[in-house]
């Protein structure tokens, strides 16, 4: 049976950007497929949409941004598996974590028991200026 978790971008200061919604298959996965399942619902979500520009944890090149914008004739795609290890490393390299129902968990393959209800924060870490 599959469930609608909801997620939110934060940063650490506690500003919150907009909620995505993502089906998944079973409220047991792993961070990873965590991670994966987002990745994956937001190259879909912006390839769809008319602008074609990645706000989360999707990272295109520039080249490729520019490409993809609106108005062009060709549309570059997002390599789906790059985006997952490239946002697999940033979690391994503390460059954002997550938090789900208040917990924070540190590796990828620990299991996660989520819910509808569940609360899933995406916290992006910035680097502070000069270290």
């Amino acid at each position: 049976m599959s469930i609608l978790l909801t997620m939110r971008d934060e940063t650490a200061a506690g500003d919150r950007s907009g909620d995505l919604v993502v089906d998944v298959p079973d409220g047991t996965m792993t961070v990873r497929e965590l991670i994966r399942q987002r990745v994956l619902n937001e190259i879909t979500n912006r390839m769809d949409a008319d602008d074609a520009v990645f706000g989360g944890l999707v990272r295109v090149p520039d080249t490729e941004a520019m490409l993809s914008q609106r108005g062009t004739r060709h549309r570059v795609g997002v390599d789906p598996d790059a985006q997952v290890a490239r946002a697999c490393d940033a979690f391994e390299s503390n460059r954002f974590f997550l938090l789900v129902d208040g917990h924070q968990p540190t590796e990828l393959n620990q299991q996660l028991e989520l819910s509808e209800a569940s609360e899933i924060a995406f916290v992006r870490l910035v680097p502070l200026v000069g270290g």
